[in-house]
């Protein structure tokens, strides 16, 4: 199973929560809007890099230089190595959900459900049920729509809420 989570793992969790929360989620319709714009513009700069130096930039360097996660940039033999060493780290897993946060606000992507689900499968196993239903909460705020994310919305409803009168 790994380790425990330590607090500042657990601080990272309650923060990227609270982000998620003050954060309004976007509307389908800005959604298209801002890929829609960055698809046009990172076709363009693709392009006018290629021209003007010749260089083949790809969409990961881009889309990395806009805020996605660094480990786009790792090549197809190191990536798999990489994201399984991280598998149970949930300070590293919370950083990312947030990097792709930040890229999701600015382009509209849709953030991969992997990672997301693994903060819940982390905290699950952590035995953090009230962390878990509050971060499955927030998440699907954002991004449990149009049939997306089946897994955290049916993972949500197969918790109970926390009670709010028991003491904390």
């Amino acid at each position: 199973m790994g380790l425990p989570p330590s607090p500042d793992d657990l601080l990272a969790v309650d923060r990227l929560i609270a982000r998620l929360n003050d954060t309004e989620p976007m509307t389908a319709e800005l959604r298209r809007f801002l890929s829609e714009v960055f698809e046009r513009g990172i076709t363009a700069t693709m392009f006018e890099l290629t021209e003007t130096t010749g260089a083949d930039v790809s969409r990961g360097a881009i889309s990395a230089a806009l805020g996605a996660p660094d480990f786009w940039n790792l090549g197809p033999d190191e990536i798999k190595p990489f994201i399984r060493s991280k598998a149970q780290d949930l300070g590293w897993q919370c950083r990312t959900v947030g990097e792709y946060f930040t890229y999701h606000q600015r382009t509209g992507d849709i953030i991969p459900p992997a990672y997301p689900e693994r903060i819940a499968i982390l905290l699950r196993k952590a035995k953090e049920p009230e962390r878990e239903w509050a971060w499955l909460t927030a998440w699907c705020r954002h991004f449990g729509y149009d049939g997306w994310d089946g897994w955290s919305r049916d993972r949500l409803r197969k918790l109970p809420a926390p009670d709010a009168s028991a003491p904390s």
